[in-house]
């Protein structure tokens, strides 16, 4: 029983060729796939209501990874801003899984601003100091959930791909 033959209009020279159409199919999807998770997840910063300026939804940006015969990735990432991680996993003792820190002490020179959210606090230990006592915030995730949300979406923009490099590889 035949299962396969390589024709001598082929003479081969197709698996060679989806050996290469296939990685880059799955690439294309890959980025096609990213474009929809960094869209999904600028809107879930910016319509959720965080406060946020658009600095950081600006920053999310699909990033090409490897591509390799075994092994194709991307990812979809954050701008190196103070607020990516903290806003997706929360701080102090708020974080997710137990990661964060105590409450800690921010003093008033520092972030003179905070005044208008926390009480100051005054320790005398020989000179009167004051500090805002700060506990963390919440997480808000806003990545992770594109990432959830869209896969199947993900999934399906690299199938199409992939098909598009086969057929243009075998006619």
């Amino acid at each position: 029983m035949i299962i396969a033959t390589v024709t001598s209009k082929y003479n081969g020279s197709v698996f060679h060729a989806l050996r290469g159409a296939i990685p880059d199919g799955i690439a294309n999807g890959l980025a096609n796939g990213g474009e929809l998770v960094r869209m999904n997840a600028m809107s879930n910063i910016l319509n959720e209501g965080h406060g946020l300026t658009g600095d950081l939804a600006a920053s999310i940006r699909y990033k090409e990874g490897r591509k390799g015969v075994n092994k194709v990735t991307g990812y979809v990432v954050t701008g190196a801003l103070p607020q990516a991680s903290t806003l997706e996993f929360g701080t102090g003792i708020y974080a997710e899984n137990g990661n964060g820190s105590a409450p800690w002490f921010v003093h008033k020179d520092e972030a003179p601003d905070l005044g208008i959210y926390y009480p100051l606090f005054t320790r005398e230990d020989g000179t009167k100091t004051e500090f805002y006592r700060m506990i963390g915030a919440h997480p808000h995730p806003y990545l992770r959930p594109a990432a959830q949300n869209k896969k199947d979406e993900v999934n399906r923009a690299v199938k199409d791909a992939v098909a598009v490099s086969i057929r243009g590889v075998i006619p």
